[in-house]
């Protein structure tokens, strides 16, 4: 998405990367067994950093999760919903959109194929929590959309789904490896296009409806955080229009009652 800090100069670009199954591989067994959290545990470090990197304090989030990003995505909107720390909270109440590229909401059937074929797709992660409708999933699921429910302003959602098999050089046989069934998460928008798994994330060109989506998504945020924050700006005028004028009645009050004790005096006099 190297075009995006082109197309959008005053927006703040975040990747959050975790190690790829190329450079984990090595003779001792496949990345999924090396690393020792689960996906939890992996969005509560990545919900740290970004509360520490100030993400969503005073901007509004657009997510875009491809695969299992997206899954780390929803893990770190529920706990970043239900955090009793407000700066960790924010980061859920700012977030404006959330797009999906061929996540599975309800797991795959690749999970269940041998370690080397499934550690290509998702490296460094427990394989069985992506299992078809896994319990794990299911649970993400649905305390993931309890959790934008109860948020002030609801999130756009926004998923996408492959509309082809892929073919992985290590393998013949063409995979479809999040069919449509698992791609929907049964709220937003939802989308099938002409493209693989491995390509849902890399539009050909500006003009590709991946990234005319994104930037559809991206401009609605910021119309919409314009729109709250010229709202806020209205109310703040109006307070202090109302504040300006009761200090006027007030200070009215005041004179003709400094009026009215000049001429108690005057009339104290004369009698």
């Amino acid at each position: 998405m190297e075009w995006l800090p082109k197309d959008f100069p005053n927006v703040r670009v975040i990747g959050l990367n975790y190690n790829s199954s190329l450079s984990e591989w090595s003779a001792s067994g496949c990345p999924c067994e090396k690393y020792d959290g689960k996906l939890e545990k992996r969005a509560g470090e990545f919900l740290k950093k970004l509360a520490r990197s100030n993400v969503g304090q005073d901007r509004p989030v657009v997510w875009v999760g491809h695969s299992m990003g997206g899954l780390l995505i929803k893990s770190i909107m529920v706990q970043a919903a239900q955090s009793e720390d407000p700066a960790i909270r924010r980061i859920a109440e700012n977030s404006h959109a959330v797009m999906f590229l061929g996540t599975p909401h309800r797991g795959s059937a690749i999970a269940k194929l041998k370690q080397h074929t499934s550690a290509l797709v998702w490296p460094s992660v427990e394989v069985r929590e992506l299992e078809e409708n896994s319990t794990q999933l299911l649970h993400l699921n649905k305390t993931f959309l309890k959790a934008i429910a109860g948020l002030t302003k609801k999130p756009e959602i926004v998923s996408i789904c492959e509309g082809i098999p892929t073919e992985l050089t290590s393998f013949k046989v063409p995979l479809h490896i999040v069919p449509e069934s698992s791609a929907r998460i049964d709220e937003g928008d939802f989308y099938i296009t002409k493209e693989d798994h491995l390509s849902l994330s890399k539009p050909m060109c500006r003009q590709s409806f991946l990234y005319q989506r994104l930037i559809s998504v991206i401009w609605c945020a910021m119309q919409s955080a314009r729109d709250e924050t010229e709202q806020h700006h209205d109310q703040e005028k109006t307070s202090i229009g109302m504040t300006i004028s009761h200090g006027k009645t007030s200070s009215v009050f005041t004179d003709v009652y400094r009026q009215l004790r000049q001429f108690e005096k005057l009339f104290n006099i004369f009698l």
